[in-house]
């Protein structure tokens, strides 16, 4: 349940343990492992031993059994209505809601990575008197008393649980009215707020460990300056030993070490919107074949986000986590639109109905000025059974409070330093390669930065950078077109008969996208460009990039399409009625800046992109009963964008059944049984990034399930 590897381990590999007594263990790298024993063993975490089956003889740790499947959750809600009729064409509407709901997470205990031990006479005197074995294998390095790195799970800290509590309240006024006999009109109000409290448990303190693997010391054993209260050495050699006494001695108090570094973590967010609109509608004239009918209408919102945590979250200082940094904006937003529907012809040969419909909207948003939208479509119906539909539409989302004013959220992205020792050597070739003078320049900017030629790499592969919104953001603009026809013959010989066919086509542009920190160090020493430089920062004497400023912009572009298919039959059979419906959707292509991922998958949310998938469903009406069935299936996918290497995930197909009883007019019961073939996730690459080992956006990730349900109506 621990890992551990000393770097430096005697070049021979060769490493003499306490425990054993046996010599010539091989690690081809020199990295060492603590088994569940707590014995010194060899690091194995590539091949077989990269599934994290400790029996097997794998150094690595399995962290899904700890991570929770189905979160639990309550939910409460209010709601009341109710409306005054002030007279016969005046009425009054009122609406007020509550919703708390509250949820847990749980993840597996901290992991944490690159630990450094700096060997204090403290640490010293911890590892000889309880660890011989490691300390064996530290003195078998040239330099016996140097720093070494260990990776651990702080299981005895134990799982991270995050609360979260949901607090929402809505409140709608409305007056509506008649105007004569084609019009009538309708003014609302309305305020929302909802507040979003999240508590965290059992994380770790990032001073704290820095602190406890030192010994509280300096190097030379003095008192360190500035060490948390209650600092203690920290025991992390093996299973269990964060529960220990470190020198064997005590005294010491039990959980000392845990509640040394166990640290809580809090964060509020708060949303309010008030809002302002109103229409009026009707018909404007009469036509051959109809009314023109028309609505205008107007809307006013001001929307307010803010996002505030406590200082450990701010500073960085959890082991784990990145810093997040408090935020907040508002934006407000005036909108006037129209919508116009005007009859061509009605009851003609060829033309049972031929109309248009139109809209326009504009907006003018406090962060990205005028936005104008509009759609026009159109309907022909050569019978009453046979209908023919169109609609193109081009919509616009501004920038939300967080993409504008994010305030620097903290990030290890990985990147290669540009200004890495291969520009040195590109600037003095050998007879073999040409000298590219491109190159100078950013030798010249690099040596500029403190970098020192030749011999200069990055230390690191990640760089630290700080994630800032853009005030500066203009919308995202889409436009999508849509195809339909819609097939309901009257003279169908068995039954009643529907079927639908969409085909649709979206492109969005000016997708608002991150600038990662390889982009700004790429645009400024290759390129050169002053505002990418300034998101630079170097330190002078190393020449080693400390930080990157990275920011968002308008740089995406998004286009999907597909065709959906949906059947529905209706027959009586028996003393009830009979209805079998078959949706069938096909993805042609769903491309972001050019890249397809149509039949992908990654696991992630929205990342299962199947090119077709099928549900199937038969019901049965009878009296007070309805008994209901559904097939859904999903092909297999390709997730090699995860690990680079050709991979298919199997299909998915699931059963699902349920009956439903109107017991009276107010009371209903309903049972369910999903999964019924008891269908279990098989184990996929990508699902290692969900953190359940499987891609939960195809498969269900339990088996068989049964729910019972009443609902009554008062």
């Amino acid at each position: 349940m621990t890992k551990a590897n000393p770097a430096g381990v005697a070049d021979s590999g060769k490493v003499r343990t306490a425990t054993t007594g046996d010599e010539g263990w091989r690690c081809a790298t020199g990295n060492l492992s603590f088994n569940d024993a707590g014995q010194l063993t060899p690091r194995n975490v590539s091949g077989a031993c990269g599934v994290p089956d400790r029996a097997a003889g794998s150094s690595r740790y399995n962290f899904a059994p700890d991570n929770f499947l189905v979160i639990p959750g309550e939910r409460i809600a209010l709601n009341s209505t109710g409306h005054y009729d002030i007279t016969d064409t005046l009425r009054l509407n009122v609406m007020l809601n509550y919703i708390n709901s509250q949820s847990e997470v749980q993840l597996a205990p901290t992991p944490a990575t690159g630990l450094t031990i700096t060997l204090t006479p403290a640490m010293q005197t911890l590892i000889q008197t309880n660890h011989a074995d490691l300390w064996t294998a530290l003195q078998s390095r040239p330099n016996k008393l140097a720093p070494f790195v260990m990776d651990r799970r702080t299981n005895e800290v134990g799982t991270r649980n995050g609360y979260f509590e949901n607090n929402s309240f809505f409140f709608l006024t409305s007056l509506e009215g008649a105007l004569g006999d084609n019009w009538d009109w309708q003014l609302m109000a309305s305020y929302g707020q909802s507040t979003f409290n999240s508590r965290g448990i059992n994380s770790v303190n990032a001073t704290a460990f820095r602190q406890g693997l030192a010994g509280c010391q300096n190097i030379d054993g003095s008192p360190l300056v500035g060490a948390l209260p209650g600092c203690v050495a920290l025991d992390i050699f093996g299973p269990g030993t964060l529960n220990a006494d470190p020198d064997g001695i005590g005294p010491l108090q039990a959980g000392a070490m845990t509640n040394f570094l166990r640290v809580n973590t809090f964060s509020t967010t708060k949303v309010e919107e008030n809002r302002l609109a109103g229409y009026i509608r009707g018909d404007l004239f009469e036509l051959p074949a109809g009314a023109v009918a028309a609505v205008f209408g107007f809307e006013y919102r001001d929307t307010y986000a803010g996002q505030f945590n406590d200082s450990n979250q701010t500073s960085g200082n959890i082991f784990g986590f990145n810093a997040i940094q408090d935020s907040q904006g508002q934006v407000d937003v005036y909108e006037l639109y129209t919508e116009v529907s005007v009859p061509l012809i009605s009851e003609q040969a060829f033309a049972h109905y031929l109309g248009l419909e139109g809209g326009f909207r504009r907006s003018n948003y406090s962060s990205v000025g005028n936005i104008d939208t509009y759609k026009i479509g159109g309907e022909w119906a050569p019978t009453e059974w046979l209908r023919f539909r169109y609609v193109f539409n081009e919509a616009t989302r501004a920038p939300n409070v967080f993409e504008l004013w994010q305030a620097g959220d903290q990030g290890f992205p990985a990147f290669t330093d540009p200004c890495r020792d291969q520009i040195w050597r590109q600037r003095h070739p050998g007879p073999e390669r040409k000298h590219n003078p491109a190159d100078d320049v950013v030798q010249a900017q690099c040596t500029g930065d403190g970098v020192v030629y030749p011999g200069f790499t990055a230390n690191n592969s990640q760089v630290q950078a700080f994630a800032f919104g853009n005030p500066n953001l203009a919308p995202e603009t889409a436009e999508s077109t849509t195809y339909g026809v819609v097939f309901q013959p009257d003279w169908f010989p068995i039954g009643d008969l529907r079927a639908t066919v969409d085909w649709y086509e979206i492109e969005i542009t000016d997708v608002i996208a991150a600038f990662g920190a390889q982009f700004f160090l790429n645009d400024c020493y290759q390129n050169q460009t002053p505002t990418s430089c300034a998101r630079v920062t170097r330190n002078p004497t190393t020449g080693q990039v400390f930080s990157v400023n990275t920011t968002r912009a308008n740089q995406g572009t998004f286009a999907t399409e597909g065709v959906d298919i949906q059947l529905e039959w209706s027959v009586p059979i028996g003393p009830g009625q009979l209805t079998i419906n078959e949706l069938y959707s096909i993805l042609d292509s769903f491309q972001f800046n050019g890249n397809e991922f149509a039949g992908t998958s990654t696991a992630a949310i929205g990342g299962a992109l199947p090119e077709y998938k099928s549900v199937l469903s038969v019901s049965y009406n009878v009296g007070d009963w309805t008994l209901f069935g559904r097939w859904s299936y999903v092909p297999e996918l390709d997730e090699s964008a995860v690990f680079g290497v050709p991979s298919m995930t199997p299909e998915a197909s699931y059963i699902d059944l349920s009956a439903r009883w109107n017991v009276t007019d107010n009371f209903t019961l309903t049972g369910v049984i999903d999964n019924v073939m008891d269908e279990y996730p098989p184990q996929t690459f990508g699902g290692l990034f969900s953190q359940a080992n499987t891609d939960p956006q195809v498969y269900r990730v339990l088996g068989r399930s049964f729910a019972i349900s009443g609902r009554y109506r008062f």
